[in-house]
């Protein structure tokens, strides 16, 4: 099929047939690519007679809906340092900074996706490619708060071994989070762990384990699913290093005599994974408790990443909902002259209508659940997603359509049950209208300083920020603001000139020249923006140089490892933290 035949088609299955760059120029989309990209979308299905529909709104925290402004942190938990952590921060690192951020003013402690990664694969760090969005990483638990610890002397005297505190020890002071060496440490005392808690609990179906079984049967087949996978990677990572696609046919197709065989000889291999997921819920659960019992309103901000990696356990237990053969990206910018695709395959709008949006609901559940606040990436999705053929370049791929209004349905009906803040991440090109329908269901827009810029190329002024928005100075793909700052302005063009011209405008200059003052007014100026939440990243009260992630790179850049300077035990201590607990203070948002 080609021509105007095929671009109708295309347009009947909400495939752009072309988009404008950000100069406006217009880009149609080649034959081959619309042909493609009908394959991935699959068969036209009807969607559901009586789709979600819902004149609701969000959940907006009490202070906020009365007009009040706040302030949060923004950390990366990994990074999190501590004198009793294992290598990587934990949930215990993450209640001891909500209950000092607490103290100093802030609502809440908006987190990087928590997202389960790979637990055959540790070294696939990156928490926007997870293995599955339905559940969460367990290097993140506090081994040394398990009860089971209490009584297991085997996992005592293996942590208690001197080989095995040097090791420790020399993961706690690495500037890097080493994710293979943590797990060689946490994943062997887990096991001696979960042993325990089979022999001791499960065996006599105490208290404890009627907990875990009601946290089992409240995750119902997603955990199943999610734990038959973790068995059979961590059998076949060697053999097939490369995910599920090249595993043998009975485990690749989920054939279902094979699996019940399997989970049938194996039940200690399936139990483990849920034991860990039981673990990992419980102690965000606890982190969250922590932070609203010592004042934050709001509490911890979870993030959902846009997709997930093809190779994890999401899309080999439900690939029919997953365009296989495409992936997620962004059409030609000025950061990405040849666009970019991020290897995520995205979820089929049609298949996602005929199941009613209950793998929206389930998703949008299982990441609410025990935070205060959820964070969208790319919220824009919503609305429409920029698909990429499969290994074809960010310039091959088109717009396709999803149900905006089903969608921001379901998102308000989650968040009201939950009482849980929504942020959208809605950067880049918007649609015409999207923020105005964003606004209207009581999502946060988010507004980044660095792109807050009128045509002319001078910053807006904050009172120009709107009031239902989240306003931060970067995100975790920028350089932090000491690196941005600390070269000072050259040219009358430079952007670090026209900022201080904008900091001069809006009366938050710097004091001196030094790049502790120049952070300092920079949260200022965004703290006079009427936005209802400004973020505020660790790294730049802290005024380190290294972003968390440095886009198109691999391997070569420590991206997803980077350490905080300082631990949280000694935030208390650094003046810049109580300075900027300070700005926010006397800006009326603590």
């Amino acid at each position: 099929m080609k021509g105007d035949a095929l671009r109708q088609r295309a347009s009947r299955q909400g495939i752009a047939d072309g988009y404008h760059d950000i100069h406006g120029q217009w880009h149609a989309v080649s034959d081959a690519s619309l042909e493609h990209l009908l394959r991935a979308l699959g068969a036209e299905k009807p969607a559901p007679a009586a789709p979600p529909q819902s004149d609701g709104s969000c959940h907006l925290p009490p202070a906020m809906a009365e007009g009040g402004k706040l302030w949060s942190l923004s950390v990366q938990l990994y990074g999190l340092r501590s004198e009793r952590n294992w290598g990587i921060g934990d949930f215990s690192d993450l209640a001891e900074l909500a209950e000092q951020g607490a103290r100093v003013g802030a609502a809440a402690v908006q987190l990087n996706p928590l997202h389960a990664l790979f637990g055959a694969r540790p070294a696939h760090c990156s928490p926007y490619a997870p293995s599955s969005r339905l559940f969460l990483n367990p290097l993140y638990i506090d081994v040394e708060a398990i009860d089971e610890l209490k009584y297991s002397e085997t996992a005592q005297r293996l942590i208690e071994q001197e080989a095995f505190q040097e090791r420790l020890h020399a993961l706690r002071k690495a500037d890097r989070v080493d994710y293979a060496a943590v797990a060689a440490l946490k994943m062997p005392v887990l096991r001696l762990l979960f042993g325990e808690f089979v022999d001791r609990h499960a065996r006599r179906t105490t208290e404890r384990f009627a907990e875990f079984a009601a946290f089992r049967d409240r995750a119902g087949r997603a955990l199943m699913d999610f734990a038959l996978f973790e068995a059979l990677e961590r059998r076949l990572i060697r053999t097939h290093p490369d995910g599920w696609a090249s595993w043998p046919t009975s485990w690749r197709n989920r054939d279902p005599h094979a699996c019940r065989d399997f989970v049938k000889r194996h039940p200690l291999e399936i139990l483990f994974p849920m034991y860990l997921q039981w673990l990992t819920r419980m102690q965000l659960e606890q982190a969250q408790q922590r932070a609203v019992a010592a004042g934050m309103s709001i509490g911890l901000i979870a993030d959902l990443a846009v997709g997930v990696d093809p190779t994890g356990a999401d899309a080999w237990r439900d690939r029919d909902l997953l365009a296989m053969d495409a992936e997620i990206g962004a059409p030609p910018d000025a950061f990405a002259a040849e666009g970019q695709s991020w290897g995520l395959p995205p979820w089929r709008p049609r298949a996602l209508a005929a199941r009613a949006y209950q793998p929206w609901r389930e998703l949008l559940d299982a990441t609410m659940s025990a935070v205060g606040g959820l964070r969208i990436d790319h919220i824009i999705g919503c609305e429409r997603q920029f698909w990429v053929p499969r290994g074809a370049s960010g310039r091959d791929g088109a717009y396709v359509a999803y149900p905006r209004e089903a969608l921001l349905a379901v998102l308000a009906e989650c968040s009201q049950r939950h009482n849980a803040l929504v942020i959208g991440e809605d950067l880049g090109t918007v649609p015409e209208g999207f923020s105005e329908r964003l606004a209207d269901a009581a999502v946060l827009s988010t507004r980044v300083l660095r792109f807050e810029r009128y045509p002319s190329g001078l910053f807006r002024r904050p009172s120009t920020y709107p009031e239902l928005a989240c306003a931060c100075a970067g995100t975790h793909d920028l350089p932090p603001l000491a690196a941005w700052l600390e070269a000072g302005p050259a040219e009358p063009d430079d952007e670090r000139f026209l900022l201080q011209a904008a900091l001069v405008d809006a009366g938050t200059e710097p004091l001196s020249e030094g790049v502790e003052d120049r952070i300092a007014a920079v949260h200022e100026f965004l703290a006079a923006s009427p936005c209802c939440l400004v973020l505020v990243q660790l790294e730049d009260i802290l005024a380190e140089r290294e972003p968390a992630n440095r886009p198109g790179t691999g391997p070569e850049q420590p991206n997803w490892q980077r350490k905080y300077a300082l631990s949280v035990s000694e935030l208390d201590a650094c003046p810049a933290w109580q300075r900027t607990a300070d700005v926010f203070r006397r800006a009326g948002r603590a």
